[in-house]
């Protein structure tokens, strides 16, 4: 994990490094995402060009996941590479609550 770690504040290219984070966005806690971004992952990295971390975090329906990718500063504005927002893939996902969060965070109306 130590040696794991510091190759998370790269803005990564390579397809196998996003293994690592739907490894941490598939975990029923935050723990493991909250170390990623800690160490100096950008949750913006072209790593996530396709499909944005607030897109993946959001599939997961869990509330901690998204919100730990709102507080560390994730573009909330980001679109997909169908160029869906992150609020439409949301609600369409049926995650109202987290929709509201987000709609609160980002002052959507």
């Amino acid at each position: 994990m130590q040696r794991l770690l510091p190759r998370c504040g790269k803005d990564w290219l390579v397809q196998e490094d996003r293994n690592i984070i739907d490894t941490a966005l598939a975990t029923t806690g935050k723990g493991f995402l909250v170390e990623l971004l800690h160490m100096g992952l950008n949750p913006d990295a072209s790593v996530f060009r396709e499909r944005p971390l607030l897109h993946r975090a959001a599939s997961s329906g869990n509330f901690s996941i998204v919100a730990c990718s709102i507080d560390a500063g994730v573009t909330l504005n980001t679109t997909d590479e169908n160029n869906v927002d992150a609020y439409a893939y949301i609600i369409s996902l049926g995650y109202t609550t987290i929709a509201n969060y987000l709609r609160e965070k980002a002052k959507l109306n």
